[in-house]
């Protein structure tokens, strides 16, 4: 079963979604949050650029000759939510924390991905699962999130 899910983004109502140009005297990411919490939601997803941008430092590859099982692997502490989800088909994020705002990190990665970037995952903390080869299967992500992290929003 798969989660519910809430498409929740900002944008005015001519579109944009870069803020710089909105009024001053509105607090939009206090906004954002407010509609947030009142979601109720025990994880979010956002794409390989967003969840850069809490990453901490620079890059840390890890060099390793050792292969790893293309099955989800739950970093210590992680039993349960909320979650922060993304999706990195390729294994390009590098964040060096195994949170965002709080919330533990679970990336959504392709069976294609290097070894050396799931022995970094898990040097950081990292959750992860696999749905799909070459590009993320989002109806089999959902649904192992649910099954596999007991996501239900």
């Amino acid at each position: 079963m798969k989660p519910h899910t809430i498409l929740h983004m900002m944008s005015s109502i001519d579109g944009r979604i870069v803020v710089t140009h909105w009024p001053k005297d509105f607090d939009v990411a206090d906004a954002y949050d407010q509609v947030h919490q009142q979601l109720a939601g025990d994880a979010w997803i956002v794409g390989p650029t967003t969840m850069a941008e809490f990453g901490e430092g620079e890059p840390k590859p890890v060099a390793t000759g050792e292969v790893f099982p293309r099955e989800t692997w739950k970093a210590p502490g992680d039993e349960q939510g909320p979650y922060a989800i993304a999706l990195d088909r390729k294994g390009r994020l590098h964040l060096n924390t195994g949170r965002a705002n709080g919330d533990a990190i679970v990336i959504v990665l392709t069976t294609r991905v290097a070894d050396a970037h799931l022995a970094e995952l898990r040097r950081d903390g990292i959750s992860y699962l696999f749905a799909g080869d070459d590009d993320i299967n989002l109806p089999l992500a959902l649904d192992r999130l649910a099954r596999e992290f007991g996501i239900r929003r």
